[in-house]
Order: structure tokens, then sequence, then C-alpha cells
């Protein structure tokens, strides 16, 4: 489509954000002459010490020319998923760059095709390249691209291993190496992370997961005549979007790689798992997850052949817990869970344990995940007598959970004892930290090197 046919394109979309942020700024149109201008405002601005603003995309040689700091714009809803219209941020939200090769090159010229598909740029070597672009514009010279290529390909790089040993290779070195093209078949991992979303972010996870890949690749001993090739996919916690994530992996158009899919690595949420890991048997594709404590018993592996976890199921908390109460002569005990939740379904089985080792349950309260008022579930528990209380829920729900718990004096100081789950994340209990991070997202920081 032709700029200004579509919504990312269209200029009402940008006034209609300045108008509702109440954003004092004069709105200049300035079309092919736009780097000329940057250039001429750049100058200004370093004798004036005042700032500007560029709706301009990033990267781009542009931005990298003159070092441009971005804005940041609060997030646009799942932007691969449905990108919200009305929502004005999503027009600053990350575009998906796709790769599009003519159909016979893959049955005719598999070699070259197989080439394509994995070639590719890393945020910093994009950067890398648009500066090397950079380095070669004179004036109104035409740019030689070949050039500019060819000059990228042969800049050094040197890399230290475990064993502090240095070696200097081309970038072009480095990218043959990693192609495809030594006879060295592929297997790939279908990762799925908790990168965003409201109920549990752990973006380190992905992090983490391909230094793993990478570490096995420059192991001889694991593996030797394989390449694992891990690709990333934000999960965000929620059933829908896991799901969708295993099926843009699973029903991928390149048949080879399908068979070549040696399983996948996550989710990380136990409200997510159950679908993925039915459906997995059906494919025969082994589903590992590294955090998903919940949903799935070990009892169940009937059912779920395929499913596997590097982590204990929250059943085996029964051990702690009931060594912990008779070591400190607890003999009442009380759970609040988020109804809904298929990470608190344990809690049953906990009961009968617990009243099988002579602790009395007194009740389980559950509440709905949209409740933001917890005064009446706090205070059911109050009236019961229970004080050792095992909380099962979100953040957001513990935020709210434990201002209460302030409020109706039942914190440490009144002899209350709260279980909380261990992956909170860190101060997620500090409401002015959030409120700062939220501000600071909604109003964006001035465009300043």
């Amino acid at each position: 489509a032709y700029a200004g046919q579509t919504s990312t394109y269209q200029t009402s979309s940008v006034f209609n954000q300045i108008i509702k942020l109440n954003l004092l700024v004069q709105v200049v149109f300035v079309g092919p002459n736009l780097p000329k201008v940057v250039d001429y405002m750049e100058k200004s601005s370093q004798i004036s010490g005042s700032s500007y603003l560029v709706l301009h995309y990033a990267p781009s040689a542009l931005t990298l020319q003159h070092s441009l700091v971005p804005i940041i714009f609060p997030q646009c809803r799942d932007p691969l998923l449905q990108r919200e219209g009305s929502d004005s941020n999503c027009l600053y939200a990350a575009n998906r760059l796709a790769k599009v090769v003519w159909n016979p090159v893959q049955n005719e010229a598999p070699a070259f095709y197989r080439f394509i598909q994995h070639f590719g740029f890393t945020y910093s070597e994009y950067s890398e390249l648009l500066e090397t672009y950079n380095s070669k514009v004179k004036s109104e010279e035409p740019v030689d691209y070949d050039d500019v290529a060819c000059t990228w390909l042969n800049i050094k790089k040197t890399k230290q291993d475990k064993n502090g040993a240095k070696t200097t290779r081309t970038i072009y070195e480095n990218k043959v190496d990693n192609l495809p093209l030594q006879g060295k078949p592929e297997l790939y991992i279908g990762g799925i992370f908790p990168i965003t979303g409201k109920k549990y972010r752990a973006p380190e996870l992905a992090k983490v997961a391909q230094m793993a890949v990478e570490d096995v690749n420059l192991n001889s001993g694991i593996l030797s005549s394989h390449k694992l090739v891990l690709s990333i996919n934000d999960g965000k916690c929620e059933a829908d979007v896991v799901m969708k994530r295993f099926i843009d992996i699973i029903k991928t158009k390149d048949t080879s790689r399908f068979r070549s899919t040696v399983g996948m690595l996550g989710p990380a949420c136990s409200d997510t798992i159950e679908p993925i890991a039915g459906v997995s048997k059906h494919f025969r594709t082994v589903v590992i997850s590294y955090s998903a404590e919940g949903s799935i018993s070990r009892d169940g592996s009937t059912s779920y052949p395929y499913f596997f976890r590097t982590i204990a199921e929250n059943k085996e908390y029964k051990h702690a817990y009931i060594a912990t109460f008779r070591q400190l002569g607890w003999s009442k005990v009380a759970a609040l869970t988020q109804d809904g939740a298929k990470y608190s379904d344990y809690i049953s089985t906990l009961q009968d344990e617990f009243q099988s080792n002579d602790i009395e349950f007194v009740m389980n309260r559950k509440f709905p995940k949209e409740a933001t008022d917890m005064s009446m579930y706090l205070q059911n528990l109050k009236d019961r007598g229970a004080k050792i209380i095992i909380g099962e829920f979100y953040t957001s729900s513990a935020r709210h959970i434990m201002c209460e718990a302030y409020k109706a004096q039942m914190t440490q100081e009144q002899g209350y004892v709260w279980f909380l789950p261990g992956w909170f994340e860190d101060k997620w209990y500090d409401i002015d930290g959030l409120r700062k991070a939220k501000n600071k997202t909604q109003t964006g920081r001035p465009l300043n090197k």
C-alpha cells in the first residue's frame, strides 16, 4: 500500500496522539529533505542547547548518523497478533521484517534457498552496516552499495573463548561458518518465553537459553555432528498467545524445518502449558517446560506422553510445608488462591496431606482474577482464625492483597504468616517504583544526546 493509505502511515494518527498527550510541538513535513533538515537541526541544537523531535524509523542511517535517542512509548498490544487501529502507540511498535523468496527456488535451488533462509542480521550487525554506509556517503555522489557491503563483511572482530584465547576473524568468515553449508544438519528448538506481558515477565530466560545453545554448539563432545538452532518467541504468559506461537512453530511452510524440529522449550506459566502439552502428542513433539510447576501432574504422564519439566511440580511442596509446620508447632492453615489459575490446583492435594498429618486446613478461599477489593476475602480468613496463609496468585493481585492485609492488621506484627510464590519479580511490592516506571513510559523523555 502507498504511504497514507494504511493506518500505519496516516498522519491523522500522529496528530491525534499529539492532542491526546497535550504535547507542545510544532509539526513540519519536509518530505525528501529530511536528512538536510535534521543535519541543520543538529547543528542548531548544539549551538542553542535546544532539543528537536524526528518521526522516523530506527535503526536507520539517519538516526545512527546523528546518534538520535529513541523515545519510549507505552507498549502496543502484541503487534504480531492484533494491531489495534485505535491505539496510537502501535504506530511505533516493532515491525517484523520478512524475507520473500520466489516459490520455485525452494525446490529448484535448495542450497541457495537455505542460504537465504539462514542469512540474517542481528540488531548490532544491522546498525554496524548502516554506520558503514554513513561512512561511505559523500555529498551528492552516488553510493556504491557493493563497496559498502564488502567493507562491512571485511570488518575484523576479536573474540575470546572460555580459556582466554583470542581469535580475530572477519564478519564474512564468521557468517560462512554459521551457515549450514558444511554438511552439519540443523536441529530446531522452538522457544517460548515470557518476554512481555502483565502476569509474569522474565525476558532474561531467552538470553540464557540462547547461551546454552551456543555452548552446546561449541562443545565438540555434545551433538558434534549437528547444530542446534533456537527460535525465540514471546508467550506473554497467556494461553492464547502461547498456542499461537506453538502453531507458528509447528505449521511452518518449510517441511524440512518441521522434520528437523526436535521439540519446544517452554512455556513458562502453568496456566498455558496444558493445551500445547495435549496437542503435542499428535505432532510427536517434545515439550519441556523450565518453570511451569503446576497444572499437569506426573500422574498424567499417559495423557501427556511428550511433556516434561526440568523443575519439580508444586505438589512436592507438601513435604516442605508439613516439615515446617511440625518444626514450628503450627496446626492450622488456610489458602487464598486466584480463581481459574491452574497453578493453584495442587492445593486440593495439599489439603488431604495436611489432614493426614493432623494439620487443620481451614479453607481455600478463592477470588476472581479481576478482583481488586480484597477486604471480603481477607475478612473471611480472619473470621475463621487462620493465621498461616498459603497464597497462590499473580503479582498484580498480590499488591492488592498485601495492601489490604496491612489495613486489616494481618501482617507479621499481628502474628500472621504468608507463604507467597517464589517466582515473583524483585520489588514486586514497590508501588512507588512501578508508578514512576509507568509515568516514564507514558511521557517518554526529551530527545537529548
